[in-house]
């Protein structure tokens, strides 16, 4: 039945994209809303935030048929708002083709945590997420990102089951266990524990599709359907390195919408995400940690500068692209202020590095912060 009605579907869409407007190039794309306020070199439709950089929503709809119809997303963009105030989150997209990219790994290691939604998307070997999108998440997470993870057809769509796996931790899934679902009952367990939302369905050209998900050993359910005890929302809490989380439910709602923002609060704070509208103004700047790497690239050393706002126990680490442990430069209790270092592209071993991306990570105490930088000898 979904292989038929999904036919159907791609018939109706690709009518629609043969007779409608030929598509622009990404240089030339706008969005229906125009920026806030572009604070630093990033065209449309990214759309940086006015004050922090805590969280940045990708709106990844495909070629811009799927999804819901109004965009920017009214259900996401409304329980950000109301949480962390108007101007206080980042936003890329609607993306408008099939072909094009989300964010730049650059754009997202800014952000503490991305949440990367791509709604009921597919497309007959078109993956909902680019293999550009796929490299730029797995560099993301293996320096410590965050990432909440959204999408009832990524499976479906051809993202492989073993670069889910790795970074979502997910073991194996049963896909479209209910099919034609015009609404769900949603409920949490674990760091969203008995919250309860009932989910409409208003995408533009499908109804849920649910997948349910089996968690590997290291994550946990923390999303499940009550009306059939499945697992359609699994996290994983991180092991000193990545947090991610994988649900292939949308919470789209207006009936439940105090508890929908509740579900959403629940999951910044599993993720360690300050939010608060007086709260990022006051506080939110002032926990932030800072990094400055020159040169970069560099051929035989370089100097790490960064700032410690508040006193702690400091850790500088180098990490790999996969998201192995290089060197530990710094680990030790600071007191605020400014301080350098330096890099010589050796391991722990005092090994020279082999050339290519890595990551330095700089934490104090529950605060973190990762800045890429490239070894060329």
């Amino acid at each position: 039945m979904k292989i038929f009605l999904k036919i159907t579907v791609g018939i109706i869409c690709a009518a629609m994209l043969l007779y409608a407007t030929p598509p622009v190039s990404r240089s030339a794309y706008t969005c229906e809303r125009p920026p806030v306020v572009l604070i630093d070199d990033h065209p449309p439709p990214y759309r940086p935030p006015v004050r922090q950089y805590e969280v940045l929503f990708v709106e990844d709809p495909g070629n811009g048929v799927f999804g819901p119809a109004s965009k920017p997303d009214p259900v996401w963009e409304g329980v950000l708002m109301e949480l962390f105030g108007v101007g206080a989150y980042g936003w890329y997209g609607p993306c408008s083709t099939m072909s094009q990219d989300g964010p730049s790994l650059d754009t997202m290691l800014q952000y503490q945590l991305v949440i990367w939604n791509t709604y009921d998307y597919w497309w007959p070997d078109t993956a909902a997420l680019t293999l550009n999108d796929q490299d730029n998440i797995g560099s993301y997470l293996a320096s410590g990102g965050k990432m909440w993870l959204v999408g009832q057809d990524i499976l479906y769509s051809g993202v492989p089951m073993n670069w889910m796996s790795n970074y979502f931790h997910l073991s194996n899934a049963h896909q479209d266990y209910d099919t034609l679902a015009d609404s769900v009952t949603l409920y949490g367990h674990v760091e969203i524990n008995g919250i309860s939302v009932t989910s409409v369905a208003d995408y533009q050209h499908n109804t849920f599709y649910p997948d349910e998900l089996v968690p590997d050993a290291e994550a946990h359910t923390v999303l499940e359907d009550a009306d059939s005890s499945k697992s359609v929302g699994i996290f994983y809490p991180g092991n000193n390195d990545w947090m991610s989380a994988f649900w292939t439910v949308d919470g789209r709602t207006t009936d439940s919408w105090s508890n929908w923002v509740q579900m959403v609060s629940g999951m910044l704070d599993a993720f360690g995400i300050h939010y608060g509208i007086a709260e990022k103004v006051s506080v939110g700047g002032a926990l932030r940690l800072h990094l400055n790497i020159s040169p970069h690239p560099f051929v035989v050393s370089t100097k790490i500068q960064y700032d410690i706002p508040f006193a702690g126990h400091v850790r500088l680490q180098i990490f790999n692209k996969i998201g192995q442990l290089v060197i530990s430069l710094i680990d030790d209790y600071a007191h605020a202020g400014s301080y350098v270092t330096s890099w010589d592209g050796r391991d722990l071993r005092g090994i020279d590095v082999a050339n290519g991306v890595y990551f330095a990570r700089l934490s104090c105490g529950k605060v973190s912060t990762t800045s890429s930088l490239v070894v060329m000898r």
